[in-house]
């Protein structure tokens, strides 16, 4: 907690804040937009920063809009026009639903299961890491369908941050705090560790996250896991049977990875926070990899924090860090310049 309260009066000190309503890339690829009001809670001492601060974006091609995760519990939905104009730019945030499993928990990351009817995420606490919880929700209806403790006490500190899920259905999640996978059965009706592999452990280089151990993932159709380790600019390969883990070779550069999502079999986005997002090329089933697109941060108040395809293409969603009332949100689709062929 104390790196966050650090980092917030940092920013909180910052006076190049992005302005509101102001574009990073082009109008037709980005979605404005205003966030419910953050939860009454006198006790909570982050409450500026929970009511700017969408921790994951989805984007949900059957209602033809964003979902969301809130920081201070919930998830919302960002409808995007199909005939976006001056009046429609900025739209409101509906809420769907209005809290966290358990109180104080953060909603982080998901994924939409359309398959299964059903969206699945991450609900932790986020400041304490005295609880990590996956929740799954009812589609249609959103009702809590199950939620399962992965881990819980003070004394047993864990960070459940993001998820995948396999074409089978099973559930992936990723454990920030200690640095390994967790497997939850497709009916949520038993889970595992899956992997909490030596290499997992890995020194970090950036000292500032330096307790940000695995953080993105994402399934591979071939049959394998794709897994960020944040704070060692890493990026892990992981069997269907969680034995066999090899770092990906070939990357040299800052990536800071965050959310990640497969463009196409070869082609990996990474959101980097503050160094921005990636775009990895591979030719041997990630095996190896190269940075090949980058599109540098713009801003040290919205950062890059998940990524997922609308028709294709990556839309970003930045994490909104200033505290300004009501803030803008914003969620799109990076302009990235080539680095290196691969």
């Amino acid at each position: 907690m104390a790196l966050e309260i650090t980092r917030w009066n940092k920013f909180n000190s910052e006076t190049h804040r992005h302005p509101e309503g102001v574009a990073l890339c082009k109008e037709s690829s980005q979605v404005l937009y205003k966030p419910r009001p953050a939860r009454d809670d006198s006790s909570e001492p982050f409450l500026p920063f929970h009511r700017a601060l969408r921790e994951c974006s989805q984007w949900d091609e059957l209602g033809h809009r964003f979902l969301v995760s809130i920081f201070d519990g919930g998830i919302g939905a960002v409808p995007v026009p199909k005939d976006p104009s001056p009046e429609n730019l900025i739209g409101e945030e509906e809420v769907l639903v209005a809290t966290a499993p358990f109180p104080h928990l953060s909603n982080l990351g998901f994924r939409i299961d359309h398959a299964r009817n059903r969206v699945v995420g991450c609900a932790s606490d986020k400041f304490h890491y005295a609880l990590s919880t996956v929740v799954a929700y009812d589609y249609d209806t959103w009702e809590t369908l199950f939620v399962i403790k992965l881990q819980e006490g003070a004394d047993n500190k864990s960070l459940a941050d993001d998820l995948t899920i396999d074409a089978d259905g099973h559930i992936y999640v990723t454990d920030t705090y200690n640095g390994k996978i967790w497997k939850i059965n497709a009916d949520g009706s038993d889970f595992c560790v899956f992997s909490d592999d030596p290499q997992y452990q890995i020194e970090p280089i950036n000292k500032y996250y330096g307790w940000v151990k695995l953080n993105g993932i994402a399934y591979h159709p071939h049959g394998f896991l794709l897994v960020t380790h944040l704070a060692s600019h890493s990026l892990f390969k992981v069997s269907m049977d969680g034995k066999t883990v090899t770092k990906v070779g070939g990357l040299t550069r800052e990536l800071l990875g965050d959310g990640i999502v497969l463009q196409d079999p070869n082609t990996l986005v990474m959101c980097g926070l503050d160094v921005g997002v990636h775009v990895l090329k591979t030719t041997d089933d990630w095996n190896t990899a190269a940075e090949a697109l980058h599109s540098p941060a713009k801003s040290s108040t919205l950062i890059p924090t998940s990524v997922s395809l609308k028709h294709g293409k990556p839309y970003v969603g930045f994490a909104n860090l200033t505290p300004e009332d009501p803030p803008v949100d914003l969620i799109a689709s990076p302009e990235f310049s080539p680095l290196s062929s691969v």
